[in-house]
């Protein structure tokens, strides 16, 4: 018996610098095969399990510091504890389905004088090494792809939509009357504090003022049915009326809620309202967006406007719990004889009929104007814009494919499915509707395939009979079978002659061959399109990739299965230990270690520093026992590429 002492990398894959990970005396898990080697910046905001969103150096110190184990690597330290029992969301590859995961390693490297920001249409953004990947649709398959190796116009995978568990959330709040959970009640009063009301530490006191008699009616109610007592006066000199109360064991509770950052640019939701229920958490929704949102008269689109970054992330991670996914972009506003410098707001705008209308239909506003006017553009019909859910280029060539197997000719299709030609040459991308016909027509054709298995029998007439059916090449029957095309075409397609009997039993065994083999891995390519048109994923393009200067850490999170987590909004990877791990083995496919061909196992060098002349990789094993017939301590095996 042995075990494992080391293991040592050098310009391997992402492993530009010479990186020891040492093994312990007991078992080992190298878990998240993609986390080592890659990572990003500090203040790169971590979707956790209980809603929260952390900043990822925030959890990775204080698990390296509650932790009794620390493994040091060459550039860096991490733990394969999780002290402090955390767990985040990732995506399935194979389901791309988002699903809650465990966190098996927490990881902090020295950082790099050159980071790398990319940012998407939708307008999130993320910061990296240069040689962290994002997940893209590549080779038919959900996979890594490094930063260094995309371009503006590269789809990138965020979340589609998140199906949190829908249970009861507790609450810490004084001074009102409540079951210790989170209500529809006081998700409507914080919604409203945050959306445009105020919170007074030093007077105790809780307000809102706006102009609209709805809001303010049912701002008095939500204090009322808290077991609190509003007072509601006019302003002098205007049309807006203000509802307050006082209540100081409630404002510190509040304050303590907000961890003392309520006010503008430090305003956010907290994780107890954005983990809650969905039938709780949109009348928190609707509060917000009753103080500062708008609804366009002339297209259909809605805003909500804040001068919070964080705050306007966490309403567009919220609307994704409906299906909504929500563009954000920043704007510097100022009034034009200030001195001060420019302050950012942030726009969370839902765009579409279908979003609209979605929008509507879960959340309550109590503004009637905005309501109508959401209710109006859901009724108008108005064609949806192809083009703000589409699916990466890359799933064209998998339709071709799928095509080509099930011998589908897009000439006859071309009038009644127009897209489907588009798509088969490649003139635009797949939709997700588009792709659901298209699916349509390979299960209709796959049938096909699958009944005329189980009516075959070596019989010339239905033999040939098939082939037409399905659409065979005769030429690839002719040269299987070692005859000329027009003996199949001309004498045993019409029945002029009949095959002998070796070959007809060699037409049977072939055809009997090619629809097995045709049917398993067209189920297989139907399968994967099915997932992607039912996907939790939102395909977002990105729209520049710029170099930032470096900071002295970077962080990284190991998530074992899926090897990803949701950073910023946007799915990011994690190690490279476990593909050398199998390469230094001796496992000889490249495509096994995520790689097109064996030179793409080597450093590539990114966009700022040198490729690797080779990548190596050493494994050294305790030899104490004399396991190797030889007298040294230790073996050591490396294997170079």
């Amino acid at each position: 018996m042995t075990k494992i002492n080391k293991l040592v990398m050098h310009g391997f894959k992402s492993f530009a610098k010479h990186t020891e990970l040492v093994f312990g005396d007991r078992f080992n898990c190298v878990l998240g095969p993609n986390g080592s080697g890659k990572s990003t910046r500090g203040d790169t905001q971590v979707l956790l399990s209980t809603g929260e969103l952390r900043p990822i150096k925030d959890i990775v110190d204080e698990s390296l510091s509650k932790s009794d184990v620390k493994c040091k690597l060459d550039d860096g330290v991490f733990t394969p504890q999780n002290p402090l029992r955390l767990k985040t969301w990732g995506l399935d590859p194979k389901t791309m389905k988002v699903v809650p995961k465990n966190i098996s390693a927490f990881i902090r490297r020295d950082g790099e004088p050159h980071l790398f920001t990319i940012r998407t249409r939708s307008g999130r953004e993320v910061t990296t090494t240069g040689c962290h990947p994002v997940m893209v649709f590549k080779d038919n398959a959900i996979r890594s792809e490094v930063v260094s190796n995309l371009r503006p116009g590269s789809f990138i995978s965020t979340p589609s939509r998140l199906d949190f568990p829908d249970k009861d959330i507790k609450i810490a709040l004084s001074g009102i009357k409540h079951n210790g959970y989170v209500t529809k009640e006081i998700a409507k009063l914080l919604g409203y504090l945050i959306g445009g009301g105020s919170i007074s530490l030093q007077n105790g006191r809780i307000g809102l003022t706006s102009s609209d008699k709805e809001l303010i009616d049912d701002f008095t109610g939500v204090l009322r049915r808290l077991g609190l007592k509003p007072s509601v006066f006019a302003r002098k000199g205007s049309k807006a009326k203000c509802v307050y109360t006082h209540s100081t064991e409630l404002v510190r509770s509040l304050v303590s809620l907000f961890n003392n950052n309520y006010k503008k640019s430090g305003k956010h939701m907290p994780s107890q309202i954005l983990f809650s229920k969905k039938s709780v958490l949109r009348h928190f929704l609707a509060a917000l967006f009753d103080c500062g949102s708008s609804v366009r008269k002339d297209s259909p689109a809605f805003q909500y406007v804040t001068m919070s970054r964080k705050l306007a992330d966490q309403v567009a991670l919220s609307l994704l719990r409906y299906g909504i996914v929500a563009r954000i972009s920043m704007r510097k506003k100022c009034a034009a004889n200030t001195k001060a410098g420019r302050p950012r707001n942030y726009y969370v705008l839902v765009e579409g009929r279908e979003k609209l209308s979605t929008l509507y239909k879960h959340i309550p506003m109590a503004c009637s104007h905005k309501r109508q006017a959401l209710r109006s553009h859901a009724a108008s019909g108005e064609a949806e814009n192809p083009n703000t859910d589409v699916l990466p280029g890359e799933v064209n060539r998998l339709i071709r494919e799928c095509a080509a197997l099930l011998r589908i000719s897009c000439k006859p299709l071309a009038r009644k499915y127009p897209f489907f030609r588009a798509y088969m040459g490649n003139r635009r991308c797949s939709t997700r509707k588009g792709l659901e016909k298209t699916i349509a027509i390979f299960t209709s054709k796959l049938n096909k395939f699958v009944s005329s298995r189980k009516k075959l029998r070596k019989d010339q007439k239905q033999l040939m009979s098939l082939v037409r059916q399905l659409g065979l090449s005769r030429s690839d029957i002719a040269r299987h079978m070692g005859v000329s095309r027009h003996m199949i075409t001309d004498n045993w397609d019409n029945g002029k002659l009949n095959a002998k009997e070796a070959n007809l039993k060699k037409l049977y065994s072939y055809l009997r061959d090619l629809i097995r083999q045709t049917i398993s891995e067209a189920t297989s390519m139907i399968d994967t399109l099915k997932s992607l048109s039912s996907s939790d994923i939102f395909w977002d393009p990105i729209t520049a990739i710029s170099k930032v200067r470096g900071e002295r850490y970077v962080y990284d999170l190991t998530i074992p299965n899926c090897h990803n987590f949701i950073g910023n909004g946007i799915f990011v990877h994690n190690s490279n230990v476990l593909d050398a791990l199998s390469f230094v083995l001796g496992k000889s496919s490249a495509k096994a270690m995520r790689a097109e061909k064996s030179t793409n196992l080597i450093y590539n060098g990114g966009k700022s520093r040198k490729p690797a002349k080779s990548g190596e990789v050493s494994i050294y094993f305790d030899n104490a026992n004399k396991t190797f017939p030889t007298d040294d301590p230790e073996v050591k095996i490396t294997r170079i590429v």
